[in-house]
């Protein structure tokens, strides 16, 4: 395995995607589907391991892995855990920018400025 393929997890509080992760993955299986205009997702699943490896993958967390232009940062949306191995749902970190909610709170705010403005 080369560096070029290296899978890295960083846990949800650390964004220095410029450095090594907390932990390097191993998993028996990660893939990416992309669609073009439409949804892009990753799935991996990783063994239940003595080293802990997958304890690091957690909600929220961003995974650094291989995809079909480059290494991309995905965030996990979901995980299911068996007693052999851990599955995660994972979405690029790029569609954080999809939630309405911080935009949204910008213009009501803005609004709000421009009613009071006038009284």
């Amino acid at each position: 395995m080369g560096v070029e393929s290296l899978i890295q997890v960083y846990n949800s509080d650390n964004t220095d995607y410029e450095k090594n992760g907390d932990m390097t993955l191993f998993p028996t299986s990660s893939k990416v589907h992309a669609i073009l205009n439409s949804t892009w997702e990753a799935t991996l699943i990783h063994p239940i391991d003595d080293e802990g490896r997958w304890k690091y993958i957690q909600d929220q967390a961003v995974v650094k892995m291989p995809s079909f232009n480059g290494d991309q940062l995905f965030r996990i949306k979901s995980k299911n855990k068996t007693d052999s191995n851990i599955e995660a749902k994972l979405e690029p970190i790029f569609m954080d920018a999809k939630t309405p909610f911080p935009f949204l709170v910008l213009v009501i705010h803005h609004y709000l400025k421009l009613v009071f403005a006038n009284q």
